[in-house]
């Protein structure tokens, strides 16, 4: 008999942030090995082992993407506690290229500010941002509901004596502030009136740009919450839409007669139409992008024909639009503009242009050369060197 081969374990020892299921944050560990197809054992470094959803493990260890960041950016960003703790953070500010410390100001979940180096930072999508976000809240809900007692502090009721001692130190300094704003204003010509001007000055000035500063991150707040809050209710529709089309598809093998699977599919399209009307084409800004040593990316050519056509079910690699690497996918739906609705391997449904998606018929016919590949793209993952 002929002995099965085992699979690959292409996530075994590899060094990985997952999401605990204690409070929703990502830690730093490695994988020991994988558990199915959808989960894997990890070790975090602070010595505990869990079952973990192969969707909320990130690799970081080896050839990773390091995409650049612009404002507006989900990401996972690093605490400066030391424990290898990623949060989920927006991008507010970008480093200066004349900077000589690359700095990146992000805005993390519970509405502080922090800076971050670029290897503190990892990109994720705006689904991934909010689903960690909701997991965090939930997570962190016993806390709100149930008291500490070991963060309760009793409130000291203060004595006759020490509110004497308030009322007579608050006389004082009322009487002190009212002695000096007399001799400022009583006389004029004096010579240290106008180190007086630039002390108040001073004092006021950091006050000024304190607040400044803090109602922009009030404004930004504001504006994650309710950008976070618009992508839920978008994701909820998408969502409902996807449960639909899977109960169509369901009765659609059980229908009887040929009129009814018509039927069905005719409901199946109607909402596949209102889906293409939710999701936008994930990588419709590459066209406009530029890089500092290529040329403008052309927009997609939706009149090129391939030989092969994708068909739902079907196994392709799909750029991702987050990060710019190719990544495992399976074909949903045609969209009939040379876009299709792609299932990736992280559970999130995308719309992707059919260039940017292959298939092991498109590489049949493709001879390999020197410095391939030729194509204009983000992100090249290698280049041919010429053998000896």
């Amino acid at each position: 008999m002929e002995k099965r081969k085992k699979a690959i374990d292409t996530l075994k020892n590899q060094k990985v942030i997952a999401r605990s299921d204690v409070d929703g944050f990502y830690y730093q560990g490695s994988v020991v090995r994988s558990i199915s197809k959808k989960h894997a054992l990890v070790d975090f470094c602070q010595g505990e082992n869990q079952i973990i959803p192969i969707t909320f493990i990130i690799p970081t260890g080896g050839a990773v993407p390091n995409p650049p960041l612009k404002v507006g950016d989900f990401v996972f960003s690093k605490t400066s506690t030391g424990s290898g703790c990623y949060v989920p953070a927006v991008v507010i500010a970008t480093p200066r290229t004349e900077a000589a410390d690359k700095l990146y100001s992000v805005l993390k979940y519970n509405n502080r500010k922090e800076q971050c180096v670029r290897r503190q930072l990892i990109k994720i999508s705006p689904s991934q941002y909010d689903f960690s976000c909701r997991y965090i809240r939930k997570a962190q809900m016993v806390d709100y509901t149930i008291s500490n007692v070991q963060f309760v502090n009793p409130i000291k009721s203060s004595t006759v004596s020490e509110d004497k001692k308030h009322k007579k130190l608050k006389k004082e300094r009322s009487h002190g502030t009212s002695e000096e704003k007399n001799v400022i204003t009583v006389k004029p010509d004096e010579p240290n009136k106008d180190l007086y001007l630039q002390n108040d000055i001073t004092e006021e000035a950091p006050k000024h740009r304190d607040t400044a500063v803090e109602e922009k991150l009030k404004n930004l707040a504001f504006q994650v919450s309710q950008y976070q809050k618009e992508q839920s209710e978008h994701e909820q529709a998408i969502e409902q839409y996807l449960k639909e089309l899977a109960v169509l598809k369901s009765r659609q093998d059980k229908c009887p007669t040929e009129k009814a699977q018509k039927d069905v599919a005719k409901q199946q399209i109607d909402l596949l139409q209102q889906l293409k009307k939710l999701t936008p084409i994930s990588n419709v800004h590459r066209k406009n992008a530029i890089s500092n040593d290529r040329s403008p990316i052309n927009e997609p050519d939706e009149d090129k024909k391939y030989d092969c056509p994708l068909l739902p079910g079907q196994k392709i690699l799909a750029l991702c639009p987050y990060n710019g690497w190719y990544e495992e996918g399976s074909i949903v739906h045609d969209c009939g503009d040379s876009s299709y609705f792609i299932q990736m391997s992280h559970g999130e449904l995308s719309r992707i242009w059919r260039e940017d998606l292959y298939s092991d018929a498109d590489d049949y016919k493709q001879d390999i050369q020197v410095h391939h590949p030729l194509k204009n793209v983000i992100h090249i993952q290698n280049v041919l060197e010429p053998s000896l």
